[in-house]
């Protein structure tokens, strides 16, 4: 972190590490952020992989936005109905809705943002 003064923070992205991306979220103190700590809200900015075939999953409780910066993305809903999102656009997923991404354009930059920011709230689809 570059500063904490008074009311804000200024940081570096690329110095946060061990969180994929994500610099807000319940999870920040164990990565050694407390300041960035939020029970409310999960917010990523990612250079995607050009695959990743993971299994599908879905959130019980948190609400999903992810927002293509550059790149595109290849991905499944509710296991059925196949999409591609590219640069400009975005999709929500609620919850409980299944989701799978098998394919990502070369460099592919997203923003994810989560709320709330709950605990161990992603569950594979066997």
């Amino acid at each position: 972190m570059r500063a904490e003064l008074g009311g804000y923070i200024i940081a570096d992205l690329g110095k946060i590490t061990g969180t994929r991306g994500y610099f807000i979220g319940h999870f920040m103190a164990e990565e050694g952020y407390p300041d960035l700590r939020s029970d409310e809200i999960e917010i990523a900015v990612m250079k995607l992989p050009e695959a990743d075939p993971g299994p599908a999953h879905f959130h019980r409780e948190m609400t999903e936005i992810t927002i293509v910066l550059s790149g595109r993305l290849t991905l499944i809903f509710d296991e059925k109905e196949k999409v591609e999102v590219g640069e400009g656009e975005f999709f929500v997923v609620y919850p409980g809705t299944v989701l799978q991404n098998p394919a990502n354009e070369p460099g592919t930059k997203v923003v994810v943002i989560k709320y709330p920011s709950v605990p161990q709230d992603k569950y594979y689809v066997e």
